[in-house]
């Protein structure tokens, strides 16, 4: 016979603990980025039994929605539950032994979102006095070390954050001064008059009411309706009408703007341009979701070109992504937390590439892998949108658990765009292959990001020069438009004419970004765009376009022009570019795009005898608007890829030949003529 003594094993606590000492991988469920939810719903015995099973890993978590027991809707979504938040609440019983009791443990997810719905309606429409009143009251009983910050943060705070173990309506009735602003979203004024009837609902209130508000460090005086002297002086100096507070307005609004970026750019030929990026939630995962991403490129002619467009966010939370189709984070960032599958990316703030064409199949998604190129919307609608697909962990699994990542930013490969914050939308519909369903996403929020030629670069890339054939005079670009000569350090540009120009010209990569290469010139310019006014016509006139390239190392490819002239409403043809109008303003059609035909000279090389195309524009005359005076045959404004390019002043355009010179001659020709007939007849 054995000689152990005392209880059984099974009854030794000491003896059986399954998995002691064993970490649980912070990765799964349990772990540090995947917590478990709170037990709500239940009484204090079924409490400790399911807080005890994941305490020694017996815990089962559910993978999808369960029965519930007594209205057979698949709304119990925590394990070991019987009955649905709504039955158990509805029959004031323990979701998970069904047993009746005096409390219940924890409160429901939805009724903690729901009352903080109600809370967030009420501090908006509450006046501005009534909504500090209620949120001093909501932080009175908080921490001292609780910042206000994070107390009155409604995108992250919840109800049952501030008070877990009451609701709302048990707590505003702890204040009678709450349950006023709460009831009926207003509050007596003490010391200062807006012009309200208030006065009237400010009578004294009850001992009763006095006791409550005592009891909770809320009390007032008994003299509480007489505003104090510090009132009355707050309330002179806080007033509308006092000097004090217009010279405190104005003070805030300059500092405020004195750091003030725009965040939105405005072009006066293409108004509503902008880039719409639209992230489409389409399924739940266990930890996340997988969503589409798409970029529309809504700019009629501001296109991106190679080495394309680069997207980057900051995320909310702790999320990552685990997989993508149809582009790539550039880095993954630190994954050492992770065992098993390792995460596509794992940085905060990711930075997402366009695939090149060529990916194979299993990688691709609709309107991905161009390299990150997007035509222009005037140029190429099927073109102009880019899309690709991620999918997101450890970032919640409804739509009230995910958060909308922050910090846009899109370079196009370098900076000038500005995004917005994302703004959640109504949700995306989809229409099917047969066009006779129609799906939507489960949550849908869009960025907007606008395009500022002074944020991209200080210097233009493109200027125009001019002639005409009443005119010997060629209006060059002017001088620097783009830049000038460093004499000093000669190799900021390539002599035409040197021995060694190939040398001097490298190869880069397919999609490496390298700054322009340019010839030496006066206006230093990557492109120069030249308007001749060529022929004049009984009924038409006809002009030359010319746009030339300077850059030894950029061939423009899908490149656009976009000229703005008074005569456009008439333009009659174009003999070898595309044409569209741009009509930002409907009455007005005084602009169009120009662009090169596809295969034909859609493709401007670079520097060198064929880095130039051209087009002649035939336009109708308007007779009670043409005329080559005072340089009205030239444009207006000229844009190059959607940048502004540099014109010459306007005092130096070509002038017609002056009457006056035309006048003086004819009579030198007159009297020439009579001293030859006076000299023939003299003769005879």
């Amino acid at each position: 016979m054995g000689s152990r003594q005392g209880p059984p094993k099974h009854q030794n606590k000491f003896a059986w603990v399954p998995k002691a000492g064993v970490k649980i991988n912070e990765t799964e469920v349990g772990g540090r980025f995947r917590p478990l939810s709170e037990i709500t719903g239940v009484c204090y015995r079924c409490r400790e039994q399911i807080a005890w099973k994941r305490k020694y890993g017996k815990y089962k978590t559910l993978t999808e929605a369960t029965k519930c027991q007594k209205c057979t809707k698949r709304n119990v979504r925590q394990a070991y539950h019987k009955l649905c938040p709504g039955c158990a609440k509805e029959q004031k019983v323990c979701a998970k032994c069904c047993s009746r009791v005096d409390q219940i443990i924890g409160r429901d997810i939805y009724e903690v979102e729901a009352e903080q719905k109600m809370l967030d309606e009420t501090i908006k429409n509450a006046r501005e006095r009534d909504r500090r009143t209620l949120l001093r009251a909501m932080n009175k009983d908080n921490k001292p070390n609780k910042s206000d910050e994070e107390a009155t943060r409604s995108d992250s705070s919840k109800v049952g954050d501030v008070f877990p173990s009451t609701s709302l309506e048990e707590y505003a009735n702890k204040s009678g001064r709450v349950s006023r602003i709460i009831g009926h979203g207003s509050v007596p004024d003490h010391g200062h008059d807006d012009g309200d009837d208030d006065d009237d609902a400010s009578g004294p209130e009850s001992d009763e009411d006095h006791n409550g508000d005592d009891e909770h460090g809320l009390g007032e005086d008994s003299d509480a309706n007489e505003p104090s002297q510090l009132q009355k002086k707050m309330g002179f100096l806080c007033s509308s009408s006092s000097i004090f507070f217009k010279f405190g307005i104005s003070i805030i609004f300059l500092v405020s703007f004195s750091g003030y970026i725009p965040s939105e750019a405005y072009d006066p030929l293409d108004p509503t341009g902008n880039i719409t990026i639209k992230w489409d939630i389409i399924t739940w995962t266990g930890d996340g979701y997988v969503a589409t991403v798409t970029m529309y490129n809504f700019q009629q002619y501001r296109h991106i070109q190679a080495p394309g467009w680069t997207l980057g966010w900051s995320w909310a939370k702790r999320e990552v992504i685990w997989g993508m189709n149809g582009g790539q984070t550039t880095e993954q960032g630190d994954c050492s937390k992770f065992k098993g599958n390792i995460p596509h990316c794992c940085k905060k703030t990711p930075s997402v590439v366009d695939l090149l064409p060529g990916t194979p199949y299993n990688q691709q998604i609709a309107n991905c892998c161009r390299g990150g190129v997007l035509n222009s919307w005037a140029q190429d609608p099927a073109t102009a949108v880019s899309a690709f697909q991620l999918t997101v962990g450890q970032a919640g699994t409804t739509n009230k658990t995910v958060r909308v990542p922050k910090n846009f930013t899109l370079k196009a490969p370098g900076p000038g765009y500005t995004c917005s914050p994302g703004k959640i939308v109504k949700p995306t519909r989809f229409i099917g292959t047969d066009k006779r369903r129609v799906t939507q996403a489960l949550m849908t929020w869009n960025v907007t990001c606008t395009y500022s030629q002074f944020l991209a670069q200080k210097t233009p890339t493109c200027c125009v020069s001019l002639s005409s054939f009443y005119n010997s005079t060629i209006v060059s670009c002017p001088t620097c438009s783009c830049g000038c000569q460093n004499t000093s350090q000669p190799g900021n540009c390539v002599d035409p004419k040197g021995p060694r120009i190939a040398s001097v010209i490298p190869n880069p990569g397919k999609n490496a970004y390298i700054p322009p290469l340019v010839q030496c010139t006066k206006h230093m310019c990557p492109v120069r765009i030249h308007w001749h006014v060529k022929v004049n016509y009984k009924q038409y006139w006809r002009v030359k376009v010319t746009i030339t390239n300077f850059n030894y190392n950029m061939n423009y490819s899908q490149w656009n022009l976009v000229v703005q002239h008074p005569n456009f409403d008439n333009l009659t043809q174009t003999f070898s570019f595309n044409y569209k109008p741009l009509t930002p303003y409907a009455s007005i059609n005084d602009t169009g795009i120009l662009w090169g035909i596809k295969f034909y000279n859609d493709l401007l090389m670079q520097a060198g005898p064929f880095g130039n195309v051209q087009s002649e524009l035939l336009f109708q005359k308007e007779a009670s608007a043409f005329t080559f005076e005072k340089g009205w045959a030239f444009p207006r404004r000229i844009y190059f890829n959607g940048d502004n390019c540099v014109m010459p002043p306007p005092d130096s355009y070509p002038w017609l030949p002056n009457t006056g010179s035309h006048k003086s001659i004819g009579s030198m020709f007159v009297a020439i003529a009579l001293l030859l007939t006076l000299f023939l007849h003299g003769n005879l």
